[in-house]
């Protein structure tokens, strides 16, 4: 006769073994495993919108990751998660750029888990042109040619773009691109007083943008030949050669030599050659402010900037704190700074605590709470040999997270003196020569519990 109590437990055993292994290959696919501390909080970020978060995290981390080795798969990906960051946040040609470092690293296809590929509209643009140039670094030439051209060296800024254009005649699935390129080279010949190169090229851009659109920065109300019909534009030529006798032809000769001697001081010596390797900084001026909150706690604090003094004041929180208090519990809010300082080469910030103590003491179970969020801006800053390499990225923030078991030590059952030392260096921007309004904050919180 058939035993139907150990039926009936192995069949039960058997429903609970699938439904936990159903639940486990469910929750181990809905986030990036194997990860750096930086690619979660990026992650983290991107699943909560918070798309600028993740742009300011992940290029922090590849700036981080430039001159490592043997973490290509984690380029990699940071690369994917910054271009759909790029793209949530509508800037299609900085996403089209790292969708297409990812690709060259991962391989066409490859994705993180949880990052549904399908669902990105300018990752399956093609990133390798006919002519077999790398798109990213078209990308990083029309950001060249803009620059020259507000920079006002319009003669520069027709030398790179020409070459761009020559290159994306035939990009296919990358209009806006296309568009942008044909509108700056088109006010780049109006400069330079091509009416019809400028009209032909104005109304390439229209072709594609629409009439009236421009791109940042670029008025069009300044530019006088952008109003001019395009009915038959298609067909205006080049600007015409000119004829002239031998002495003529001997000037004109001078005078090429002369461009191209200018063309190749500005492409590799002046102050913000475009072909010229980055500079290093030399001098970079930060503004570094603190909010402190607490709970149930007592001392003193220090903060020093490279070993000079900035702060030395007693604290104290007399709020109580419980097991599930958090920072956002604490009512008093206390702004130090901004304390402004030049560095050149690394920012030391070394936060004390001394004497911690708690406020209350009480029988059972104490808790104390330090809180603390540092804002960090970049001021200013100075470069030396090279191209200006942009606004300085900060790395080594996260040191400023204080660890209770090495950073602490006891001086007696209920005080600490807690020490932590966190050490800011100054990397350039993994775009060249990007300008930013770079503000950095960090927030963390300790806790203690006495029982």
């Amino acid at each position: 006769m058939p035993d139907v109590k150990r039926i009936f437990l192995c069949k039960a055993l058997t429903v609970f073994l699938c439904f936990f292994l159903a639940f486990n290959v469910q929750f181990g696919y809905g986030q990036p495993e194997n990860q750096d501390d930086p690619f979660k909080t990026a992650w983290e970020s991107y699943l909560g919108k918070q798309y600028g978060a993740a742009v300011q995290t992940l290029e922090d981390l590849l700036a981080s990751l430039e001159e490592q080795e043997g973490v290509d798969t984690l380029k990699g990906e940071a690369f994917l998660l910054l271009g759909a960051s790029y793209e949530k946040l509508g800037y299609s040609v900085s996403a089209v750029k790292f969708y297409c470092k990812a690709k060259e690293i991962l391989g066409e296809g490859r994705s993180i888990p949880g990052l549904e590929l399908r669902t990105l509209e300018y990752y399956t643009v093609s990133c390798v042109t006919p002519t077999g140039a790398l798109v990213y670094v078209l990308i990083d030439q029309y950001d060249n040619g803009r620059t020259a051209y507000f920079a006002e060296d319009y003669l520069g800024a027709r030398v790179i773009l020409e070459s761009l254009v020559s290159e994306i005649e035939y990009l296919e699935g990358w209009e806006s691109f296309k568009g942008e390129t044909y509108l700056i080279i088109g006010a780049t010949y109006e400069k330079l007083n091509y009416r019809e190169l400028a009209v032909k090229y104005y109304c390439k851009a229209k072709e594609i943008l629409g009439e009236g659109r421009s791109i940042r920065g670029l008025d069009l109300r300044n530019l006088k030949w952008y109003k001019v019909k395009c009915v038959g534009v298609a067909a205006v030529a080049a600007a015409p050669k000119r004829r002239g006798g031998g002495f003529g032809r001997f000037l004109g000769t001078l005078l090429g030599l002369a461009v191209l001697g200018g063309v190749v001081w500005y492409l590799f010596f002046s102050p913000n050659a475009p072909l010229a390797s980055k500079g290093s900084y030399s001098e970079v001026t930060v503004k570094v402010e603190v909010t402190y909150k607490g709970l149930n706690g007592k001392g003193d604090r220090l903060v020093h900037l490279n070993g000079v003094e900035k702060l030395n004041e007693p604290f104290a929180y007399a709020q109580d704190a419980a097991a599930d208090s958090t920072c956002s519990d604490a009512t008093q809010s206390e702004n130090r700074g901004p304390w402004t300082y030049t560095a050149t080469d690394k920012l030391t910030i070394k936060e004390s605590w001394m004497n911690w103590d708690y406020y209350t003491r009480k029988m059972g179970a104490n808790y104390k709470i330090i809180c603390t969020e540092w804002k960090i801006s970049i001021d200013s800053y100075k470069w030396e040999k090279g191209r200006d390499p942009g606004t300085p990225i900060l790395q080594g923030l996260d040191q400023l997270n204080m660890d209770l078991s090495s950073d602490c030590q006891d001086v007696s059952d209920w005080i600490h003196n807690c020490i932590n030392e966190a050490v800011i260096t100054f990397s350039a921007p993994a775009e060249f020569g990007k300008k930013s309004d770079k503000v950095y904050t960090f927030t963390t919180y300790k806790v203690e519990t006495k029982r």
